[in-house]
């Protein structure tokens, strides 16, 4: 484990991947809705 110092620290250097989280269950069932499910192969992996 390391410090949250040092995680903060390192994120400087990690390219932006733009995640968001979303922490409301309202939020998630006001504003998204399921359009498809994709059986993933290991090949596709």
């Amino acid at each position: 484990m390391i410090s949250a110092e040092q995680a903060l620290g390192q994120l400087l250097y990690k390219p932006v991947n733009h995640q968001i989280c979303i922490i409301n269950q309202s939020v998630i069932d006001r504003c998204l809705r399921f359009v498809e499910a994709v059986a993933l192969t290991p090949e596709a992996l």
